[in-house]
């Protein structure tokens, strides 16, 4: 890239090259196939894409047509709020609705969002570190852990759990606010933070729980603000937090009227163990031969070379005017704390359901309302990533600074190869009946409200 070009620029191009090579050959058919680790899904792993595709679709149509009406869903006649059996990834409409406007296509829709959070994801994190100091070579390898990482290859299937890319822009904005107390970064704040939250409800509770530990992590490890900043940051949080009220009444309303409730034991089915943490180390042959060798999609939240780096990052610390080695123990601490998390109710070691160590998770449960609502804790596990992926930024600098600029580059470049390896990926075409576009278009011309039943339910012959 040219020298005299913004870093924020830079990144962004950067970025946009990187997200269109690991996501090939999605760009060349983005409107009608979706992107798969097989040539021949099954039906179930499909059912996933359809959902969210509807989702964002429904919600770009609705918030054109009557925005208060959201979760008035066209599904489940005649249950009211039926959006509320799902979630309802309004940011990620907000997102796509130019796209939608100029061709509303569900396809199309899903995919602009997973690539949007691919190529947003690993340029906010990159910014991050720019802010913490590193170099833009640093910040370039910070970005590629969190975009690209294992975690996010296990997770292709579900764009809602993608969608972690405004994560990295809310601390981003968090560090500018505490450290100047400026109002313009405050609002950059609370709106990274409300569209993070708005982007999963799972991502409302765990990344909600994140900010909250950062400010506490902020003051315990004695990190400089500038007057009353943390008192009103957290006063922004407060203000999010109402915001997503409007959001939050009609999934209360749904589960009072319904009687919906999670079983307790899938919490423990889909939380994250010790192994996926540290499986690289306990086995790493085992680790090696299957990933790089077999091609099994296995469930590492992280890779060797994340790990070293971080543990290089936290002894390098931050540049000394933006907090230096604090600022590592702030983002350490936060990385074992929600990894915790994830680890659920019941914390092992290896995959197993019996007794275990009980987790924060179980607490949270007991205490939090709806919290016991959430099924799957390793996907608390994204914030893991993105602390230890800023940690790995500043430590690659440890190396940069210190070894010839094309060394440093090459070492860097197969850190990045290695743990953003990816297996073949397939473009899955979507099957549309003959003239499926024609009706549906025909009924949407039609005057009037009235219900429809589509038949037959299942996968097309």
């Amino acid at each position: 890239m040219p020298k005299h070009l913004p870093p924020a620029v830079t990144l962004f191009a950067a970025f946009t090259l990187l997200t269109v090579a690991w996501t090939w050959p999605l760009v060349t058919c983005a409107d009608r196939a979706f992107l798969q680790l097989t040539a021949t899904p099954s039906p179930l792993v499909l059912a996933d894409h359809y959902l969210t595709s509807w989702i964002l679709s429904w919600g770009a149509h609705q918030l054109r047509d009557d925005p208060f009406a959201l979760f008035e869903a066209n599904i489940f006649y005649p249950f009211a709020h039926s959006l509320a059996f799902s979630e309802h990834l309004l940011a990620g409409v907000l997102l796509v609705l130019p796209f939608d406007l100029l061709h509303p296509a569900a396809v199309l829709d899903h995919n602009v969002l997973l690539l949007a959070s691919f190529l947003l994801g690993g340029t906010g994190t990159a910014l991050l570190v720019r802010e913490l100091g590193g170099s833009l070579a640093g910040a370039a390898v910070a970005g590629a852990l969190f975009a690209f990482g294992p975690l996010r290859l296990a997770q292709l299937g579900h764009v809602h759990v993608l969608s972690t890319h405004w994560m990295p822009f809310t601390f981003l904005f968090l560090h500018r606010f505490l450290a100047t107390g400026r109002w313009w970064t405050g609002v950059a704040f609370a709106a990274a933070f409300l569209l993070a939250m708005l982007s999963s409800v799972y991502y409302a509770y765990f990344f909600g729980i994140a900010v909250l530990l950062f400010l506490a992590l902020h003051a315990s490890w004695r990190l400089p603000a500038a007057p009353r900043a943390r008192q009103r940051a957290l006063a922004l949080v407060a203000v999010s937090c109402v915001a997503l009220v409007p959001t939050f009444l009609p999934y209360a309303m749904v589960r009072e009227r319904y009687g919906l409730a999670r079983d307790p034991a899938e919490a423990l089915i889909f939380s994250a163990v010790g192994e996926h943490y540290l499986g690289e180390f306990l086995t790493p042959l085992a680790y090696l031969r299957g990933r790089y060798l077999e091609g099994r999609l296995q469930i590492p939240v992280i890779g060797i070379g994340t790990v070293l780096l971080a543990a290089l990052g936290l002894v390098r610390g931050a540049h000394v005017d933006r907090g230096g080695r604090a600022v590592a123990g702030l983002y350490a601490s936060l990385a074992i704390v929600m990894a915790l998390f994830s680890l659920g109710p019941v914390m092992h070691l290896h995959p197993t359901i019996g007794p275990g160590l009980p987790g924060p998770y179980a607490f949270l449960a007991h205490v939090v309302p709806g919290f016991d609502a959430l099924r799957v804790p390793v996907r608390a596990a994204a914030v893991v990533v993105l602390a230890l992926a800023t940690l790995a930024g500043l430590g690659a600098d440890a190396f940069l600074d210190r070894l010839p600029r094309r060394v440093g580059f090459a070492i860097a470049a197969l850190i990045i190869l290695a743990e953003c390896w990816r297996p073949a990926l397939f473009a899955v075409s979507v099957p549309w009946p003959d003239g499926a576009l024609a009706t549906y278009r025909w009924l949407a011309a039609q005057p009037g409200s009235f219900p429809i039943i589509e038949l037959p339910i299942g996968p097309p012959d």
